[in-house]
């Protein structure tokens, strides 16, 4: 029997089984009829949204839903970590969505119809394998992929200049559910796309001022990320159909980076968290709670800092953000949560109302050396697992596939 190339999530599709490995999480699909707590609990925010007009009307559930489990540790311990709701949009579209975890400012199970409603969004640039530096000794790396550490010199860097097939998922399957849901309100006013560059930039920096990179090839890595960003930027300004307004917190270091960069001299961490403290109230009450000590680090309040920027609503107490991301990024709305806590325990008087949606992945490729049931995430896609296969018209052709 020939081996299948892709499988998807499709409710007609039986030939992914009811369990399934993706990354590192078994899922299961399950029914709702088990009429369970946690069932229960999510069908209760689902109708809290219907009702809100955050979905439109006549989005129906398809009766089941998966369920992610994480193997925690070598005593084989297992975690639930997210469930995902199986829905049929007015358009037909299907999408398995987590509607649980961390909000700010909101009730879920019982939110009144906002006044405004705006979508923040945007998708990681490249993959852990389109986007990788060869070093002295002939070991290539990827740049992107967050536990990469750079400890020798950098001899090339191979940066792919088309999007590869996570970004291309990303950012069908995110436009695909932002559009149908826009339909059906029109309290759904802009969308806001917080698309990292400034953040790529810091990847490299730790290597840059060891003398790892050198200045030439920084300055090729900065302009290759920017040029990145503004096409997929376009093709999401494209489809998404809503004013878009773009935000980008580390804003104000970038000339200093590029400068700094252009002269060939290392960037000082100290000045760059400087440079933000004035730049804003709420970059310098934020840096006192996370103290970042590394680039990396830098980054994660970065992104927990563009939440809590495009969901204020200080002029506006009915006003909604709607973050929606891909799963793998739910821990920057769970860290803004954290900190928008502790700032309101410190007598912030600044008032955030935000939610999120985190649209499943439906397209799978399977690992060539695992069982056909064994899915690697599409960002830890390695090149040789292709085997000269494009696959970008099926991960569109899947993204649209409708419910009938």
């Amino acid at each position: 029997m020939a081996r299948k190339d892709h499988y998807t999530l499709h409710p007609s599709n039986s030939s992914l089984q009811e369990e399934f490995y993706y990354g590192n999480m078994s899922v299961k699909r399950k029914t709702l009829a088990d009429e369970s707590k946690h069932t229960k609990r999510v069908v209760t925010i689902f109708d809290s949204y219907l009702k809100a007009g955050i979905f439109p009307a006549g989005t129906c559930l398809i009766g089941d839903y998966l369920e992610h489990t994480l193997t925690k540790n070598s005593r084989g311990e297992q975690e639930i970590a997210g469930r995902y709701l199986g829905l049929v949009l007015p358009n037909s579209n299907y999408q398995y969505v987590r509607l649980e975890g961390e909000s700010i400012g909101i009730e879920k199970h019982k939110i009144d119809p906002p006044d405004e409603i705006n979508i923040l969004t945007d998708t990681c640039l490249f993959c852990a394998s389109n986007a990788t530096a060869t070093l002295e000794n002939g070991e290539v790396v990827s740049i992107v992929a967050p536990k990469t550490r750079i400890t020798s010199k950098i001899k090339s860097l191979e940066i792919s200049e088309n999007l590869c097939l996570y970004e291309m998922d990303a950012v069908v399957r995110l436009t695909d559910l932002i559009t149908a849901m826009k339909e059906g309100s029109k309290a759904f006013s802009k969308a806001i796309v917080a698309m990292p560059t400034v953040e790529y930039c810091f990847y490299l920096m730790e290597a840059y001022n060891k003398g790892f990179v050198g200045k030439e090839m920084m300055i090729h890595w900065i302009a290759q990320v920017n040029r990145h960003a503004e096409k997929i930027i376009a093709v999401m300004r494209k489809r998404i159909g809503l004013p878009i307004e773009i935000c980008q917190p580390l804003d104000s270091v970038e000339y200093y980076i590029k400068e700094t960069v252009d002269r060939g001299k290392p960037a000082d961490f100290e000045k760059v968290k400087g440079i933000l403290s004035e730049a804003s109230r709420l970059w310098k009450e934020v840096l006192s709670i996370t103290k970042p000590r590394e680039w990396k680090q830098l980054n994660y309040t970065n992104y927990a800092i563009a939440v809590l920027k495009s969901a204020t609503a200080n002029g506006n107490s009915n006003r909604l953000t709607i973050d929606i991301e891909n799963p793998s990024e739910q821990r920057i709305l769970r860290n803004a949560a954290k900190i928008a806590k502790t700032l309101g325990k410190q007598g912030s008087s600044d008032n955030f109302r935000v939610i999120g949606i985190y649209p499943h992945e439906k397209v799978f490729i399977p690992n060539v050396v695992k069982c056909s049931q064994s899915f690697p995430r599409l960002y830890y896609l390695e090149q040789t697992q292709l085997a000269g296969k494009c696959y970008y018209i099926e991960i569109v052709e899947s993204n649209r596939s409708k419910v009938t």
